[in-house]
């Protein structure tokens, strides 16, 4: 259901595609750290490293901290790809913001495109929230899959970007502002920070994706 996503060039919230520079970390430092996400490290190891860096709580919890869904009997049906896509863009956003000096209050749109991934299976979207699933998933799905972009547009929508009104744009907002909110809250506080484990280096992975969402 809602199989056409597209990529788009357009109205992007703050989420870093890739490492920018003059970071906090160094940029080696983040993608090791992603590819160790990626690999199945658990995000309170990779968030124990930062708040030894000096990373804040806040920022800590938002990495760590689960990924939000809806009240589903679908929610356990993310594609297999999506769960550490959602923590890697956590990832660069804490230290893009880190390294700002700033305190980010929106989640990614890798974590919209969770959240509202089960609620396609449940019933039909209302059209505001299906073009945010949309906009959500061409955001995400090109840089997470090993689809080209030229292939991927060729496949969905019929090569069309997903562009969202001015209306659209502020549900998506509140839906970030909601899910980051909600994941911090959600978070447990460690009692001591977070140690790595000998093996926080296993062998490299590659995943795929089956299909469009």
């Amino acid at each position: 259901m809602y199989n056409t996503l597209s990529v788009s060039t357009q109205q992007h919230p703050l989420i870093p595609l890739e490492p920018p520079p003059n970071l906090s970390v160094s940029s080696a430092t983040a993608q090791t750290m992603r590819m160790m996400l990626e690999t199945g490290v658990p995000p309170q190891a990779i968030s124990g490293l930062l708040r030894a860096a000096g990373f804040s709580d806040t920022h800590t919890r938002y990495l760590d901290g689960p990924i939000i869904l809806p009240d589903s009997v679908w929610s356990d049906s993310l594609p297999n790809w999506l769960n550490p896509a959602v923590y890697g863009d956590r990832l660069y956003a804490v230290i893009t913001e880190h390294s700002a000096g700033i305190v980010g209050d929106l989640a990614t749109p890798a974590e919209v495109l969770a959240y509202l991934y089960p609620l396609t299976m449940d019933a039909p979207l209302p059209e505001d929230l299906r073009q945010l699933y949309l906009w959500a998933g061409q955001e995400v799905v090109p840089r997470h899959s090993q689809t080209g972009r030229a292939n991927f547009l060729s496949r969905v929508n019929g090569g069309q970007p997903v562009v969202l009104t001015v209306y659209e744009r502020a549900r998506l907002r509140r839906l970030q502002y909601d899910i980051r909110r909600r994941v911090i809250a959600a978070a447990v506080e460690p009692a001591l920070p977070a140690l790595p484990s000998p093996n926080l280096f296993p062998p490299s992975a590659q995943y795929t994706i089956e299909g469009v969402l």
